[in-house]
């Protein structure tokens, strides 16, 4: 079937995954079910299959961070090709590679509201990423002299600094933020969608994409357009089934922004 849709494919409208023929991917996380479909790794680059369950709740599964605030374990790693046509064609044109990767709050940093709480979310998204692309710009900025063409404008990581740099949206009815960081001198920004699966537990899904021994935004061909429509896929196929004590976590702060709602409309009729 590949080779037939091959033929069909062109440097204007190269061929990537299949999702909707993709086996589906299931990973037990102590309770809570984690599917999504997962298409043959083409990439070139390594892999890393994802387990069929993991116990969440135990530390020596996770890297802890230098600053002992969070921690990380790596799911899954893919990556997709997007080709030309089989015949006459050159190939992959491009790719682009999926990270999927747990998150958790160290147990000594759990004072903040539930990541299940929308603004809890954000705040740990932001903390996380001034923690991450923040210093790399302050260590940049003082080893300046040391860097080749070291420029502010082009070498510095833009990231999200403010809640209003996400954009915040529903899949399968789950609350997910976007956002995207990434050097400006770089080609492309790696784009990252993240939701909460429990308290503490944040799952992050990145996509790196590139070009294949060219430019990934030669106007000959138009690789973006396919791998935008491919990352939309993928995240658009992921669903969650929470673990009852995880739903539990989650319906309690539903219920606690629906009165916080309440109370506010209750007020603004007062007034």
């Amino acid at each position: 079937m590949r080779l037939l849709q091959r033929y069909r494919a062109s440097k204007m409208n190269p061929l990537g995954p299949d999702f909707k023929r993709a086996p589906v991917c299931s990973i037990d996380l102590s309770g809570t079910e984690l599917r999504f479909r997962n298409p043959a790794h083409e990439a070139p680059f390594s892999c890393e299959d994802p387990p069929d369950h993991l116990d969440i709740y135990k530390i020596d599964n996770f890297d802890i961070w230098p600053n002992n605030r969070g921690m990380t374990l790596i799911l899954a790693r893919t990556g997709w090709g997007f080709w030309d046509s089989l015949f006459g064609g050159d190939g992959m044109l491009g790719y682009v590679m999926m990270q999927m990767i747990l998150q958790c709050r160290a147990p000594n940093n759990r004072q903040n509201d539930s990541l299940f709480n929308p603004n809890g979310l954000s705040r740990w998204v932001l903390d996380t990423c001034e923690q991450s692309w923040g210093s790399r710009n302050r260590e940049m900025l003082e080893e300046r002299d040391n860097y080749r063409n070291f420029s502010p404008e082009r070498s510095l990581w833009k990231y999200p600094k403010q809640e209003k740099d996400f954009k915040k949206m529903t899949i399968n009815g789950n609350q997910w933020l976007y956002y995207e960081a990434g050097q400006p001198v770089a080609e492309t920004p790696k784009k990252i969608w993240c939701t909460a699966i429990s308290d503490d537990h944040l799952l992050d899904v990145s996509f790196q994409a590139g070009g294949n021994l060219r430019s990934y935004f030669d106007p000959k061909h138009d690789i973006d357009s396919a791998v935008t429509k491919a990352m939309n896929e993928f995240v658009n196929n992921i669903y969650i089934n929470f673990s009852p004590s995880a739903q539990e976590e989650r319906d309690e702060y539903s219920a606690e922004l629906a009165e916080q709602r309440s109370a506010s409309e209750r007020s603004k009729r007062r007034s």
